[in-house]
Order: C-alpha cells, then sequence, then structure tokens
C-alpha cells in the first residue's frame, strides 16, 4: 500500500530517491506531493533538498534546473525522519 496521498501524482526527478526513502521509513503514515512549479529562466546549479520540521509535518523543498517542487510528510516521531533525511 503507497502512503502517497493521492491515486495520481507527478513527482520531479531529484525527487526520486527522496520518495522510495519515505515508502520504506516505518515512521512515515502519509505524504503529500505539491505542484510542480516551472523555472523561467532556468537555474544554472541544483540545491540540496531544504528539510524543515514543523508542528505536526515536515516540510521538503526539492529544486531542479528547471523546477521546484515541495513535499508534505506526516508521520511519528518526525524528528529521527527529519534527520535521515538531511543526511540523503
Amino acid at each position: 500500500m503507497s502512503k502517497n496521498s493521492r491515486s495520481h501524482s507527478t513527482y520531479i526527478e531529484n525527487a526520486e530517491s527522496i520518495l522510495k526513502f519515505l515508502e520504506k521509513n516505518e515512521f512515515v503514515t502519509k505524504y503529500t506531493l505539491g505542484i510542480i512549479k516551472n523555472k523561467k529562466p532556468p537555474s544554472k546549479t541544483i540545491t540540496k533538498p531544504k528539510v524543515i520540521l514543523k508542528e505536526n509535518s515536515i516540510l521538503i523543498r526539492i529544486n531542479s534546473k528547471f523546477s521546484n517542487q515541495e513535499i508534505y510528510v506526516y508521520g511519528n516521531n518526525l524528528e529521527q525522519v527529519e534527520k535521515s533525511l538531511k543526511k540523503l
């Protein structure tokens, strides 16, 4: 059973390894993929994903050369999940 909260979802290529981690992590109950926003003009570099711990969730901001996407993660023991995500 998928932890994704929607039946159809599209993600940017840079998010694939993070999504695989979220599917396997025992503390993650679900995640929601945000809208893909195109960059105009494209950036010259790709930055690391930003992981932000909020009160009841984790916000992950993923950047690629041509687009940005946010992923919201929900579950238990989010502090542990945040530490693991920062190591990816």
